[in-house]
């Protein structure tokens, strides 16, 4: 009996111990999710120290709680993190809709003014035909890119040209997405750093072709997060400004009118509306003449046709009249 509970002491013993074993080895995933990458086996020694197993890379450390390690990758973001967070990172953006008598000026104006301020177009559409087509005016529409701390210079520098109608202006902060992308960078490049010194003490050919899997990963990510952070860039540093500028005869006043002259703006306008409809007419019954000429011809034809059977019908009901009166008579 006592050697049977010697027996399961034993047991119990030596199952503690492998399991105490089994908590000091494992698998380094180099990525945050256990199936994006390959697995690459390691060990762990008494002072917390992370080697690769079965003498793949002798004495050479993944991760060291005291060497170039985790405290230094945390040290280097936290520091790019205080710098980021140094300054607000602000994307500005106008909207303005505006009119103009002198549309030809206005639009030199704001061409002038964009060279002016270093500022460049993005997108810029043309519509409509010249100022003698009053059907169809002209209008332009503008995406501008203006350096921020020119912005306000190119405002004012465009507003003596055109009337603006309205005006939007937005601010929208990026600082905590700017930051989270550059702290996102550091950790990428110093797991690259990281990667490569392994690769040059790798022997295995197959540890190599787990380090460069990874290190492709890492390298396409760097790429896809830098191109995100230029655009930030760009959006930071270069305001968008959108102008939608419209052509008109009467430009409408920026101040609140009078009873006087609002009846004289009226009137003025009414007789705009007058002249523009019988210009308009005019030019529609012109451009449609041959058509116009060609229906009054048909319809003419189709009158005269009517005309021409309504006669023979009366003529024949007339003499068929007179024979049966000569009946009677007889």
């Amino acid at each position: 009996m006592k050697r049977n509970h010697f027996v399961l002491g034993f047991l119990l013993l030596l199952s503690v111990s492998l399991l105490s074993c089994s908590n000091k080895s494992g698998s380094v995933f180099f990525a945050e999710n256990e199936t994006a990458y390959p697995m690459v086996e390691y060990a762990m020694d008494e002072a917390g120290n992370t080697y690769f197993r079965d003498g793949a890379l002798p004495q050479q450390k993944l991760f060291s709680s005291k060497a170039t390690g985790a405290n230094d990758i945390s040290e280097e973001v936290s520091s790019a993190n205080t710098n980021n967070s140094t300054e607000k990172k602000l994307i500005k953006r106008v909207y303005i809709d505006a009119e103009s008598n002198k549309y030809d000026n206005s639009i030199e104006s704001i061409e002038n003014s964009i060279s002016k301020v270093n500022a460049y177009i993005e997108n810029k559409r043309i519509s409509g035909n010249n100022e003698k087509d009053t059907q169809n005016r002209r209008s332009a529409y503008y995406v501008i890119r203006v350096p921020k701390d020119n912005v306000e210079k190119f405002l004012s520098s465009i507003d003596g040209d055109i009337n603006i109608l309205s005006k939007e202006e937005s601010v929208e902060d990026v600082s905590l997405q700017y930051s989270d992308t550059m702290l996102r960078k550091e950790s990428l490049y110093l797991e690259r750093e990281k990667l490569n010194e392994l690769l040059k003490k790798a022997t295995k050919i197959e540890d190599i072709l787990k380090i460069n899997e990874r290190l492709s990963s890492v390298n396409y990510e760097i790429v896809r997060i830098e191109r995100t952070i230029r655009n930030y860039d760009n959006d930071i540093n270069y305001s968008t400004i959108t102008i939608n500028l419209y052509e008109v005869k009467i430009i409408s006043s920026k101040q609140k009118l009078g009873v006087g002259e609002r009846i004289r703006y009226g009137f003025f306008k009414n007789i705009e509306d007058i002249k523009n409809n019988i210009v308009e007419s005019y030019i529609y019954v012109i451009s449609h003449l041959p058509i116009i000429t060609i229906t009054i011809i048909i319809l003419g034809i189709i009158i005269l046709i009517v005309i021409l059977c309504y006669q023979k019908r009366t003529k024949r009901k007339k003499k068929t009249k007179d024979n049966n009166k000569d009946i009677k008579e007889l």
